[in-house]
């Protein structure tokens, strides 16, 4: 089972009047893609019954109201039965997966004893011990994490190659980095192990560096954004800027920001906006940003966008990053006019549409009503919006000689559109 079935199958379990549809869909989505391994057609009901429990979902104060308790969800992977009574279809080694993969200690050391037990393993018999950390350490192939774990249990942790590392730190690398599928959870438990520890183990810049290090690495990494997400979470804001230079550096390109906008993260996408400089900003970057704000953003959250995209644009300095967006959106010659402001008005998001227009030069205006104006005229005269309507015409004025209409400021200073029915009738 792919991806994409195991996703197909889990949405269907999401009621279409869920007010937390978009992000419990997307929240599923990169659960699923740490347990590809271990779900299939046969076990699917299973795992279905264990996401559609309530105690797996938790309240949130950020913007998506809702979010998959992980480790809830892990727990009841290796109970006997689902909440709706559903026999647990993995055996023994598979439960012994999921506690590895999601570092659910005790589960880790009573499975690990009960193998011990199944071999008949005596203690002190270091040369069995060793034979089963080997063949517990993944199925055809060796899994990091259950490497890992199998060494901690079994205590013989010092045949790992540690690479000089303090073994919470060389865990935190295994579930963030050499793991072929990251999980979150595992992350999240070796970063608190790590925090714990004294600073005569390890410092609290140390303890930084490391953090910062994984951060960065995770900010490219967006088949699992959930992770980086974690990480930013625990970075202090004061070292956002440190984070988007040493992402920059390191990848290339913004990561970070690209990944708040796959997790539906509008306050941290702005507050991370707001640590760069124009110069630091690729101007293709901001378009691809802004565009998403609007244009590719759910709807559901579209609000939150479109607040984002009105800060960004009119936010001091970026007036040249706007140039590139206006010379897309305007002008006849390019691929994508209309693409932005059209989707924009058929929402009712008259807001921005008025500041892109504010900074666009007569050229363009020109360009964009000779194209665009009869087909934005028949939108708002349909959903009966003359104010916008007058408004949207008023910047064409100067330039469109031919328009059936005249315009012209009300005693209050509003734009008022004549013949609205006649110019209705010529639109059609």
């Amino acid at each position: 089972m792919d991806l994409d079935d195991l996703t197909k199958a889990a949405f269907s379990i999401i009621k279409d009047d869920d007010p937390y549809k978009e992000y419990k869909q997307l929240q599923i989505k990169n659960w699923g893609r740490g347990y590809l391994e271990i779900i299939n057609t046969g076990n699917l009901p299973f795992f279905l019954d264990i996401l559609s429990d309530e105690e797996c979902w938790e309240k949130t104060d950020m913007i998506y109201g809702v979010k998959l308790n992980r480790r809830a969800v892990a727990k009841k992977m290796i109970e006997p039965k689902s909440w709706n009574g559903i026999s647990n279809p993995l055996d023994d080694f598979d439960c012994y997966q999921v506690a590895c993969w999601c570092c659910l200690e005790e589960d880790v050391i009573s499975l690990f004893k009960h193998f011990k037990q199944e071999d008949k393993i005596k203690d002190g018999d270091s040369d069995s011990l060793k034979k089963l950390v080997k063949s517990v350490s993944g199925s055809w192939c060796t899994d990091a994490m259950m490497e890992l774990w199998s060494h901690l249990v079994g205590e013989c942790i010092s045949d790992l190659d540690l690479k000089g590392q303090h073994p919470y730190v060389f865990g935190l690398h295994r579930a963030a980095i050499d793991s072929n599928r990251r999980r979150v959870e595992a992350v999240e438990f070796f970063w608190n192990k790590i925090k714990s520890l004294p600073e005569s183990e390890l410092s609290a810049r140390e303890k930084d560096e490391v953090f910062m290090k994984i951060a960065v690495h995770t900010a490219r990494d967006s088949g699992y954004p959930d992770v980086f997400e974690f990480c930013l979470s625990q970075i202090n804001p004061g070292k956002y800027p440190e984070l988007l230079k040493r992402d920059l550096e390191k990848n290339g390109y913004y990561g970070s920001l690209n990944i708040m906008n796959d997790m539906l993260s509008f306050d941290k996408f702005q507050e991370l906006f707001d640590c760069l400089k124009p110069s630091d900003v690729k101007e293709d970057d901001y378009r691809l940003w802004v565009n998403f704000m609007t244009r590719d953003c759910p709807e559901c959250y579209l609000d939150k966008g479109v607040n984002v995209f009105m800060h960004m644009w009119t936010k001091r300095g970026f007036d040249d990053h706007c140039v590139l967006i206006l010379e897309k959106e305007m002008m006849n010659d390019s691929f994508f006019q209309g693409r932005f402001l059209v989707p924009l008005i058929e929402k009712d998001y008259m807001e921005p549409v008025w500041e892109i227009l504010d900074k666009a030069n007569p050229n363009q205006i020109k360009e964009f009503m000779d194209s665009k104006k009869d087909h934005i005229r028949s939108i708002l005269l349909a959903k009966g919006d003359s104010n916008s309507l007058n408004r949207f015409l008023a910047y064409g004025k100067s330039v469109d000689k031919g328009l059936d209409q005249q315009i012209r400021p009300d005693p209050s200073g509003e734009l008022t559109e004549v013949e609205v029915r006649k110019t209705h009738g010529q639109s059609r």
